[in-house]
């Protein structure tokens, strides 16, 4: 089964929402998980725009955690109930707000009491932490911190059925979402100014100052260049969704 997970901090975007279409095509995703859509609510018709037919089932959910611990814990208090009373197989995955280890979090401050509250909601629901593949850290602030959010937990006998099979795994999107760029095609071979080659190369040096980041940390300029890198590249995405938006009445 091939799952996405994206905390899409917002779902009004025209070129989010292409780039998810794209994502469920390109990596033929059968499940998909959003946070944060700051939605009130979400409609089967917004639903089909992007999954492309009618054939899905959905659920939504309004916020629910809160930063705080006491805060989270009262919410994995909550899950672990519905947990013991529910015998059918669980997946969970999404931002958790919180870390297992100190080795998860760098320059920012943290609470021994978040880790073992955190270790003991896991060991509760009889969850599976399934571990990284690529960066060590999802979130970044200014001044080098760096924390560890977002997570996927499943249980065993589900993880060795889904697992180790040439039509079946798991997407971590925080790895495939800056490699889905280098996927967008050329529609033309006179494309303008070739929108796709500057999008590659915004992508090849955010992921060069990534790795960097997670080795040694930047300084105030790279930070900056990293943020101007980004915001480059979400605005090529969006001149060339209106490129294709424009090609596509054109014809």
């Amino acid at each position: 089964m091939r799952i996405l997970s994206w905390n899409i901090r917002g779902l009004d975007s025209n070129v989010k929402i292409s780039e998810l279409m794209k994502l469920i095509r390109i990596y033929r995703i059968e499940m998909v998980l959003l946070q944060e859509t700051k939605k009130e609510d979400l409609k089967d018709t917004e639903i089909s725009s992007f999954w492309c037919n009618d054939d899905f089932e959905f659920r939504f959910s309004k916020e629910m955690g809160k930063s705080g611990v006491s805060e989270q814990v009262i919410v994995w208090n909550a899950i672990v109930e519905v947990r013991r009373k529910n015998k059918n197989r669980w997946f969970m995955a999404g931002d958790f707000n919180a870390i297992r280890s100190n080795s998860e979090r760098s320059g920012c401050s943290y609470r021994q009491t978040e880790i073992l509250e955190f270790n003991s909601f896991i060991e509760a629901c009889n969850l599976f932490d399934m571990p990284l593949s690529g960066r060590k850290f999802m979130w970044f602030r200014p001044g080098n911190r760096k924390s560890r959010l977002d997570r996927i937990f499943v249980e065993g006998e589900w993880f060795n059925e889904n697992s180790d099979h040439e039509k079946e795994d798991v997407v971590d999107l925080s790895v495939k979402l800056r490699r889905v760029k280098g996927a967008l095609q050329k529609w033309n071979l006179q494309n303008y100014w070739n929108v796709d080659i500057e999008a590659k190369r915004m992508e090849k040096r955010i992921n060069e100052l990534d790795i960097k980041s997670d080795a040694d940390g930047l300084d105030v300029r790279e930070r900056e260049e990293q943020l101007s890198c980004t915001r480059r590249l979400w605005d090529i995405l969006k001149e060339n969704e209106d490129i294709w938006r424009q090609k596509s009445r054109s014809n």
